[in-house]
């Protein structure tokens, strides 16, 4: 028998239309699509060239020219005139690269356990921070170069050099961990070799401080010389009551002075300086017992965001060596 289907009660079926969106909503959407788009590569493409294109491109010449320091270097006479061993003179490499590379280069500094080697340029005071943007081939790059300041002589009693501090570690950035006695203790001796005179130095302090007055009074720490023994001793004192670790090292106003300076990030537009003493004739050089430095100078920012406050220093050096408190001075 045949069956018989009612569907009496059956909706009617309406057929499924598939919404078509507007052409304007459409081109819309694209472009906003595409601004995404170009935004993701254009951020991608400048995370790759910040963080290894540009850091790759500075490396490479900076080893092409202590691929020429070496070879400068290893072309000297290894016999000296009296026949025996000598070293090589990096004064005589130095004076080749101003030569033929740029007359600009004056030395070059070495610190070991660092990446901290490198030529040193100086440029006019008309134009001082020639080379803070510019590589010893006078090209720019944000890495820039380490740089003698302009107001130094090369064989001044006062040299300081200023450097970058770089994300990824290059240029001057090791120092900004020298506030660190156990980093000090392992690299405690710069070489820092010019045209005139190839020389050591020992770390003596290790500052951090400021440039904007509002976080407190200004050190002016970057001195290029001194107009007498006694405003040399008193530069002396404000940096060694300033630093963050005891060396153990002695100085006074005889000794030749070098600071390293850079940028630092405790604070906005702070800065970490390393000043050392060359090392003195028949002065042997043993390693020391570094240590944190008691009572330490900082910028009144400091004790604001950290707590504490400044130990009450005498005035001058004369009345610190009287209450024992400046046992590294020698004077």
């Amino acid at each position: 028998m045949a069956k018989h289907y009612s569907y009496e009660n059956r909706e009617p079926r309406t057929p499924n239309r598939k919404k078509r969106k507007s052409p304007v909503k459409s081109a819309i959407y694209t472009f906003l699509f595409l601004i995404c788009l170009a935004v993701f590569l254009g951020s991608g493409w400048i995370l790759v060239d910040k963080m290894l294109i540009k850091p790759a491109v500075n490396e490479a010449v900076n080893n092409d020219i202590r691929d020429q320091f070496s070879e400068l270097l290893n072309k000297q006479d290894p016999v000296s005139s009296d026949g025996q061993e000598a070293k090589p003179d990096p004064r005589e490499a130095i004076r080749e690269l101003a030569a033929t590379v740029n007359e600009d280069i004056v030395g070059w500094i070495t610190v070991d356990g660092t990446v901290i080697d490198y030529p040193v340029l100086h440029s006019s005071v008309d134009d001082p921070e020639h080379y803070l943007y510019r590589t010893y081939k006078d090209e720019y790059s944000a890495y820039g170069s380490i740089f003698l300041d302009a107001g130094c002589e090369i064989t001044g009693d006062m040299q300081v050099l200023y450097g970058h501090s770089m994300n990824d570690g290059s240029m001057f950035r090791s120092l900004v961990e020298f506030g660190d006695p156990e980093v000090v203790a392992e690299s405690p001796v710069i070489e820092y070799n010019t045209t005139e005179e190839a020389s050591q130095w020992l770390i003596i302090s290790v500052i951090k401080t400021n440039i904007d007055p509002s976080q407190g009074e200004v050190f002016s720490y970057a001195q290029t010389g001194f107009s007498s023994a006694e405003e040399k001793r008193e530069y002396l004192y404000e940096v060694m009551k300033r630093s963050m670790v005891d060396t153990g090292v002695t100085v006074n106003e005889n000794d030749d002075l070098l600071l390293l300076s850079t940028c630092s990030y405790e604070f906005d537009n702070f800065r970490t300086a390393v000043v050392a003493r060359r090392i003195r004739d028949g002065e042997t050089v043993t390693k020391t017992n570094v240590t944190s430095a008691e009572h330490t100078l900082y910028p009144d920012c400091w004790y604001n965001r950290y707590g504490g406050s400044a130990y009450p220093w005498p005035e001058t050096l004369d009345e610190a060596v009287g209450q024992g408190l400046a046992d590294w001075y020698d004077g």
